[in-house]
This record gives structure tokens, C-alpha cells and sequence, in this order.
């Protein structure tokens, strides 16, 4: 079973939490998405980073690694797009 979190700016302290209640849910597919409007900051930055910090402890110390998965965590993650590559995956323009 699999589903979708937001980050963004006004929720960005709560997704440790939120994923760890997806998971006591039964979720095993996670993707984690950021919004990309105005609005973030390097103190968003911090706070983004110690929940990730806290979920990846969580998902280790429990084992979850083998058997769940978390799109943020995904090693294609934080590298450049490739240019020909400008699909929307939110859905927010309508296409979805």
C-alpha cells in the first residue's frame, strides 16, 4: 500500500511524524514530494533536515530499509533532472 506527503514550508516540522504514522498504518510506499513555491528559508532548511535525520534513524533501527520505500531516500534523488525530463508528478497543472 503507498502514498503520497507534500513538504512544505507550514508542515515541514510534522513529517517525521506523519510518516511514521503512515508506516504504523501499514504504508510500505512512501513518496515524499516538495512544493517548489516561495516560501521556504534556510530555517525550513534545518528543520527539514533534523526530520530526515530522525526518520532515517527510525527506518534503520527498525529495519524498515528492506521492505519499505521512501522516495526521499531514493539515490536518485538530489541530482540534477535531466533537461529533457519536465513532467509534473504533483498533478498540479490539471495533467494527472
Amino acid at each position: 500500500m503507498g502514498s503520497k506527503i507534500t513538504m512544505a514550508p507550514g508542515n515541514i516540522s510534522y513529517i517525521y511524524d506523519a510518516v511514521c504514522n503512515l508506516i504504523s498504518l501499514g504504508y510500505t510506499e512512501i513518496f515524499l514530494n516538495c512544493v517548489y513555491e516561495e516560501g521556504w528559508t534556510t530555517e525550513h532548511a534545518s528543520i527539514m533536515y533534523g526530520q530526515m535525520k530522525q526518520l532515517s534513524d527510525f527506518i534503520i533501527d527498525n529495519n524498515y530499509f528492506s521492505d519499505h520505500y521512501l522516495s526521499f531516500f531514493d539515490d536518485s534523488m538530489f541530482r540534477p533532472m535531466d533537461p529533457a525530463d519536465n513532467q509534473n508528478w504533483c498533478g498540479g497543472t490539471g495533467a494527472m
